[in-house]
């Protein structure tokens, strides 16, 4: 997985976290519809014969009186009816397609959610989905994907990407309404717990729980907690496929440490450099 720099990415959930806990501590449009087929032309050519037929059962209106004169009218053959209705069909084949298509339309600016939330399933971080995200919030349906999310999650308790998905929804939303630090920020660490309790080496859900503890208020003192969550990634990682994204463990695990011990952040910077020795971050944190 390659991840866009995590500052950028969820700082806004991160400090609505802590600002939820300080509180409590202190105080794909879808797409048009194809046009008809030939099974639905011939659907409703089915349709209209019977109409006809239907008629032509009906029982005749009652006898008009004596002095008036009928004309009589000529009877058509159900196969006269049918070539009659196909030429119809036929020739009005290109207006009936742009009908079916402007009926399966939706209104110009309208979103989909419940396509959007299927396009997010199992991939539903904001880095890589901002422009769905955007689309949902501007049109106010936000509260509405999010509860899809929390629905998923019910559903299946024991599926941890599922309550990873909902947690990316939670920090996706933060992102975009950061009053909601309060209402979401803790919502988004219990995901975070809930996805750890089913997989602890779940790397995307302790990742993003130390980013977030990293940034608590420091008379919290869950900065052990995020050096606690960042050596057991380095470690977790050394069993690991070397990816992009896991130097960020180092970068941050040495920034935890270069105020309180310089040394050792640099020897957490240098041990990321030997896994990722061409991270630009990690050299400059070097000096190189």
């Amino acid at each position: 997985m390659t991840m866009m720099n995590p500052i950028a990415t969820i700082a806004v959930a991160i400090l609505g976290a802590a600002a939820a806990s300080f509180a409590v501590i202190g105080t794909r449009s879808t797409p048009p519809a194809p046009p008809p087929t030939d099974g639905a032309l011939k659907e409703e050519l089915s349709k209209l014969r019977a109409e006809v037929d239907e008629l032509r059962r009906a029982p005749s209106p009652q006898a008009a009186p004596a002095a008036a004169e009928r004309t009589a009218l000529p009877t058509l053959t159900d196969e006269q009816i049918a070539q009659a209705l196909e030429h119809y069909l036929a020739t009005h084949a290109d207006k009936l397609a742009a009908n079916a298509v402007l009926a399966g339309a939706p209104a110009e600016g309208a979103v989909d959610v419940k396509g959007t939330f299927a396009s997010l399933l199992k991939g539903s971080r904001f880095f890589e989905h901002g422009d769905l995200y955007k689309k949902i919030f501007a049109a106010g349906k936000m509260d509405e994907l999010v509860a899809m999310f929390e629905q998923n999650a019910k559903d299946s308790p024991k599926d941890a990407q599922a309550q990873m998905d909902l947690a990316n929804a939670y920090i996706a939303w933060l992102q975009l309404d950061p009053s909601k630090g309060r209402e979401l920020g803790l919502r988004t660490d219990q995901q975070f717990d809930k996805v750890l309790a089913l997989d602890e080496n779940h790397w995307e859900a302790r990742f993003d729980k130390a980013v977030s503890y990293s940034f608590w208020p420091k008379f919290l003192g869950k900065d052990k907690d995020a050096i606690a969550n960042f050596e057991r990634l380095a470690d977790q990682q050394d069993k690991m496929p070397v990816e992009d994204s896991q130097a960020q463990t180092y970068l941050f695990l040495g920034n935890l440490f270069e105020q309180r011990d310089p040394a050792h952040a640099r020897e957490v910077w240098q041990r990321g450099l030997r896994r990722h020795p061409n991270n630009t971050e990690l050299q400059k944190k070097l000096g190189q």
